[in-house]
Formats: structure tokens, sequence, C-alpha cells
């Protein structure tokens, strides 16, 4: 039987100024919880769905990352932004590596959750600690079992069905994007999706 789960995603704003490296926590930006608007979007849902099926299907490796669906999911994001005339999402390293981690972070640990164990810090408290400073972050993860065929385009519908994830995706102040997917030896595949503000 095929699975499939995603979490409210996160978003939230930074407010204050940027970390320093010498003392990250000192000058962190407090946060501030904020509620997703919700929209319907049947026409750009019809388009993606359109694309979806024009995709060609590959193998993936088990327990490994998957750069192919990283790419489609970018790609779809950013197809549905400019059917709402919303502006491109930039594809940045630090942000992809960072969603790779947290998929694979949450494969290898067996958790599924946005406060990250043991902690319960969550991306962006990691993000501020390594040096990142943002004035917005939004995160979205989902897993299903799928067939490489067609998983990226299962947990991408959902995001785009759920009101709160796809205003994660088509969010006006974001400006960059991470995503990371990792398929696991059991045929499971996790997503982060990863949207910023930087501060510069």
């Amino acid at each position: 039987m095929r699975r499939a789960a995603t979490t409210p995603p996160e978003a939230t704003t930074a407010i204050g100024s940027c970390p320093t490296a010498s003392n990250p926590r000192r000058t962190a930006p407090r946060t501030v919880r904020r509620r997703a608007a919700t929209s319907t979007l049947p026409i750009v849902v019809a388009l993606v769905a359109l694309l979806v099926a024009a995709s060609p299907a590959a193998a993936w490796d088990a327990s490994a990352v998957v750069p192919a669906s990283e790419r489609q999911i970018v790609t779809w994001v950013n197809q549905v932004r400019a059917a709402k005339h919303l502006p491109a999402l930039r594809v940045e390293g630090k942000l992809t590596r960072m969603a790779r981690w947290r998929s694979q972070d949450m494969a290898i640990r067996n958790y599924f959750s946005h406060q990250i164990p043991p902690s319960s810090v969550r991306v962006m408290d990691v993000m501020r600690d390594r040096g990142y400073c943002a004035r917005y972050v939004g995160e979205a993860i989902g897993w299903n079992n799928e067939s490489p065929s067609v998983a990226s385009e299962r947990i991408f519908r959902m995001w785009m069905d759920s009101p709160a994830h796809r205003a994660i995706l088509l969010g006006k102040p974001y400006i960059r994007i991470g995503v990371g997917a990792w398929r696991t030896a059991d045929a499971r595949t996790i997503w982060t999706l990863i949207v910023v503000r930087p501060c510069s």
C-alpha cells in the first residue's frame, strides 16, 4: 500500500540584526510564527499536472540523494510562481545542502518533524547557528513510498493541494530555494524544501 505524509509547513519572520560569527546566539533574530495565507489555484495546478505528465521516469538508487527529483521540484515551483506573476526562486547551494541534510537526518534517525531531536530546534535555528542570516524562512517536508516515476509528482501535488504548503511555495517574501530529496533503502523518499529571503 502506498503511503504519503506531510506536516504543516513552517514560516517565520526574523526580526533584528543578523548573528555575528563570533557569537551567533547573542544577536540572533527573534522569530515570529506566521499563519500561511490560503488561496485556490485550479488553473496553476492543471498546468503543473500537464507538465508532470510529460516528465520522464528515471530509476533512483536506494539510500542516496535524488538530484533529479530536487531539480524537478524547483522547476515546478518556479512554473507555478510564474503563472501567478511571481519572481522565480533562485537555487542556492547552501540551502540545497541544508535541505539534503534535513531529509537524510529524518531518514537515518527515523523521525518526521520540523522539530529536530533531541533539542527540538528548527531549521532556522540551525541555519542561524551556522552563520546564515535570513529575514524570512519557510520549510515544507514530506515523504512517500511511491515509485520513482511518480514520487516527485505526488509530493508536489500534495504540497499544492494544501493551502498552507502552497502559501510557502508561492510566498512573496522568498527569493531563494533549496530542495533535498533522500531515497531510503526501504523505498521511501523524504523531501525538504527551504525558501528564504536572506538578510542581504
